[in-house]
């Protein structure tokens, strides 16, 4: 299970995102920041299917096998929007399609609209300002949920609009100082080589129809 593998190997990304579905106060936009490899796309998913499942973990995290969690998975969530820059940068047309659609009622009986922008840094500088504008003005039913293996590449005016979950490689020092500096409990991931990708997780979908220009 995802929320297995970001406990005992991204304890940070897990803590952060842990206290924020227990008190149920999440942020309007995320920042999930981390080396190739690492599962931030992965968590993403997790974290919109958190907010939706309706027989969520005692801390906060989704089931991950009810019927609304598998739908969200399989592309089957209405107000679910992703886009995979690593394919192609990300345009402003892709940033005013997601505007548009979620200015519309939600599909959904429950849970929030959620984009998930992947290679965030691989926007063009329009779809960075439009983004901007975008976060600038958040609506308390749309969570943002952004991407990012260089964080130096994203406008430092969008990074400082983000909750910052950072992801860590395994066995790594730098996962090892960041543990110590947060004070956290923690278990040293010593395993290396996890597949963290769950198994119906299909790479590159886009979801809702968010055509490239």
């Amino acid at each position: 299970m995802m929320h297995e593998e970001i406990k005992k190997y991204q304890p940070i990304a897990y803590r952060i995102l842990h206290n924020a579905l227990i008190r149920n106060n999440s942020a309007h936009a995320y920042l999930f920041c981390g080396e190739k490899g690492t599962p931030k796309k992965e968590c993403a998913f997790l974290l919109a299917q958190s907010l939706l499942c309706q027989n969520v973990k005692e801390d906060g995290f989704a089931c991950e096998e009810c019927d609304d969690c598998k739908r969200l998975m399989h592309g089957n969530y209405a107000d679910l929007i992703y886009v995979d820059g690593n394919l192609a940068s990300i345009k402003k047309n892709d940033i005013l399609k997601i505007q548009e659609q979620f200015s519309k009622t939600r599909l959904e009986s429950r849970g929030k609209k959620v984009y998930i922008l992947d290679g965030i840094e691989n926007s063009t500088a329009v779809a960075m300002n439009a983004l901007l504008k975008f976060l600038e003005e958040p609506e308390g039913d749309i969570l943002a949920i952004l991407i990012c293996e260089h964080e130096d590449r994203v406008l430092e005016t969008i990074v400082s609009r983000c909750q910052k979950v950072p992801f860590y490689k395994n066995n790594t020092v730098e996962l090892f100082n960041a543990l110590k500096e947060e004070k956290l409990p923690w278990e040293m991931p010593w395993r290396s080589g996890i597949n963290m990708k769950p198994k119906n997780f299909v790479s590159g979908k886009t979801y809702r129809g968010v055509n490239r220009m």
